[in-house]
Order: structure tokens, then C-alpha cells, then sequence
């Protein structure tokens, strides 16, 4: 987990966004834009390193396509994804203008089941849902969690350069 002062930041040029995740620029686009503010909560906020996040993580036969990619994929730690082992929560990032409703949970959840994960995170800066899926259950078989914990707070956030001033 970074130090205080180490805290992720959004960085922006040209119409492009830094992924660091994927280490190079990319298209400014509202969904990436989402993403990226959103990768900033998840390492600011939750305390997850980037070295236990994947991005933009293609899931063989989810959703009926074999080209589906989920947002984020994140590991309990750096060792677990070293190892291969499931993953244990999945994201999906919708632009602003994108409604986070029944299509998106049912996404999140295809991959949640795919990816044999146990929570999936379905956001966008108006709205996040985060749920609890039984894998031990047929589909639909995710509930909404609606309290998770953060280290720090929304006014923090904006303070950090997580979202645009």
C-alpha cells in the first residue's frame, strides 16, 4: 500500500489518460476516464497495490463473447496473482452517462461466476453497487453488500486528484 504522500493521482495530456496499470497512455475516452478516477479509489481508499490488479482482463467465453474484458480484476494479494490462484473481486467501469442498473449487475456477475470470484464492483462517478456472489449457487446468485469500509474519505478523495476539481 502506498505512503500518504505516495497517493495515485490521475494523469492527463493531450486527450490521453495514464493507465498504471498497463504502464502507457491511452484515448481519453468517458469510460476510460471512469476507470482511471476509479483505479485511484481502489489503490487510494482500499489500500490494494497495483501489483494486485490486472486491467482490461480478457474472460474467455463471459457474456457469450469470447472478447468480454472485465474493468479490473483484483488478487487478495500480490502473491495469490503471482500464483495464478482466483482472483477475488471483479470490476466493471460504465461512463457517466451509462445507467449502473439490472444489465450491468448481471454483467458483473457473468464474470464474477467466470472468473470464479467472490465480489463484483459495478460503478460509475453517480452510482457504486458492490455484491457478494455464491458460487455454491445457479445464476442469479449475487447479493448487494452495502457496507464496505475505506480507509479514507469521499472529501479526501477529491483532495487526492482522484476525480476533476
Amino acid at each position: 500500500m502506498p505512503a500518504q504522500s505516495e497517493n495515485l493521482a490521475v494523469r492527463r495530456q493531450k486527450g490521453q489518460i495514464w493507465s498504471h496499470v498497463r504502464k502507457k497512455w491511452l484515448l481519453e475516452t468517458p469510460e476510460e476516464t471512469v476507470r482511471q478516477e476509479y483505479l485511484c479509489i481502489l489503490v487510494n481508499d482500499y489500500g490494494f497495490s497495483l501489483e494486485q490488479i490486472d486491467e482490461e482482463v480478457t474472460l474467455p467465453g463471459a457474456r457469450g463473447n469470447k472478447n468480454a474484458r472485465a474493468d479490473f480484476v483484483i488478487w487478495r494479494t500480490i502473491q495469490d496473482r503471482k500464483d495464478g490462484d482466483t482472483a477475488l473481486i471483479v470490476v466493471e467501469c460504465k461512463a457517466d452517462n451509462v445507467a449502473i442498473d439490472q444489465k450491468t449487475y448481471q454483467q458483473g456477475a457473468n464474470y464474477a461466476n467466470n472468473e470464479r470470484v467472490k465480489f463484483f464492483v459495478a460503478h460509475n462517478r453517480r452510482s457504486t453497487k458492490y455484491f457478494k456472489v455464491d458460487l455454491q449457487k445457479r445464476a442469479p446468485n449475487y447479493s448487494e453488500v452495502k457496507d464496505t469500509s475505506r480507509t479514507r474519505t469521499p472529501a479526501t478523495r477529491k483532495s487526492r486528484n482522484c476525480y476533476p476539481i
